[in-house]
């Protein structure tokens, strides 16, 4: 889940990851994340992170903000080993808006931004199914 190349095969969007080099998983560690919005012509958006809880292999936790749109907020992966090769991954994700007008625009962002991460995590269920190495 930290992993820029593995990420990018199955964050739609998501089209380049910026990180220290060699990468640096410390709490703390900036990590850069440009995604290609496409259902907005295709406008790139940056977004600045930094890690907040690091616990391998199971926990990540990311802080997330972008100044252009002004929100931040967290969002936290877990990973549940289920046995028999089995895997739930469990995705929270908390933003706060700063500005009045995303405030006012969360009730249509935040079903979008839900359904795309659905979407996300369908293309990683296909590509572990498939045995790709996602790992």
């Amino acid at each position: 889940i930290d992993d820029s190349a593995r990420l990018k095969r199955w964050v739609s969007w998501l089209v380049e990851v910026r990180e220290p080099q060699p990468p640096q998983h410390a709490v703390g560690s900036p990590r850069t994340w440009v995604l290609k919005d496409e259902n907005d012509g295709g406008m790139l958006i940056t977004l600045e992170g930094k890690l907040k809880e690091y616990t391998p292999p199971t926990r990540l936790t990311i802080t997330l903000s972008s100044p252009v749109y002004q929100f931040d907020g967290d969002q936290s992966y877990q990973l549940t080993d289920l046995g028999n090769g089995r895997t739930r991954v469990d995705i929270d994700a908390k933003y706060h808006y700063a500005q009045w007008l995303a405030n006012l625009m969360e009730p249509l962002v935040t079903p979008s931004a839900k359904k795309k991460m659905v979407g996300d995590l369908a293309r990683l269920k296909a590509l572990v199914e498939s045995k790709a190495e996602v790992r």
